[in-house]
């Protein structure tokens, strides 16, 4: 079965790293019980991984929030269909 790859990104204003983990396992987990079903009646599984991370703080800004999220997500494709988060900083950071 071929594979596609998308990358995008969800931006959340006033929501926790909780809220936001959250958000991402349900959306996981939706995604993963609804497989897309064509008219010749053939299903594709989809799946879905997920990095989150929030900003840290006045100091931090957008280009270091996503190359955590990055970091985060890369994690999450190797167990795959999965949600992480960093709990140390990406190196070059």
């Amino acid at each position: 079965m071929p594979t596609c790859h998308s990358w995008f990104a969800v931006l959340m204003p006033e929501t926790s790293k909780q809220e936001a983990i959250h958000a991402a396992e349900r959306l996981r987990v939706s995604l993963a019980e609804s497989p897309f079903v064509f008219e010749d009646g053939v299903e594709l599984a989809v799946t879905a991984s997920f990095g989150v991370d929030c900003l840290r703080g006045p100091g931090d800004d957008v280009e270091a929030l996503f190359k955590r999220a990055d970091s985060a997500v890369y994690r999450a494709k190797r167990t795959k269909n999965a949600v992480a988060v960093l709990d140390r900083e990406p190196d070059g950071l």
